[in-house]
């Protein structure tokens, strides 16, 4: 499941609920678009860099410190995206 920096903003209850009670091995934190940054950033153009703005308010969420929620959410993509090393 994505969260993306919409998820921070604060009229957005349904998205925060689904980053309190989903497992952070269960989610991808992105981007999304450049005219949707996070609640911090907004009025400025989206750029990768604001994930870990989401990321904290993620990991804010659900309880988990930040260092954690990056760990685990770069992880989730690489391991379930990542083709074998023979598939070529």
């Amino acid at each position: 499941i994505s969260l993306a920096g919409t998820v921070t903003y604060p009229r957005n209850q349904r998205a925060q609920d689904v980053a309190r009670w989903l497992p952070h091995d269960a989610c991808v934190i992105e981007t999304y678009a450049p005219d949707l940054a996070p609640v911090r950033r907004r009025g400025q153009r989206n750029e990768p860099t604001f994930v870990r703005d989401t990321a904290a308010f993620v990991a804010e969420a659900g309880g988990a410190g930040q260092s954690f929620t990056r760990t685990v959410t770069f992880a989730t993509p690489s391991s379930r995206c990542a083709k074998p090393v023979n598939s070529w």
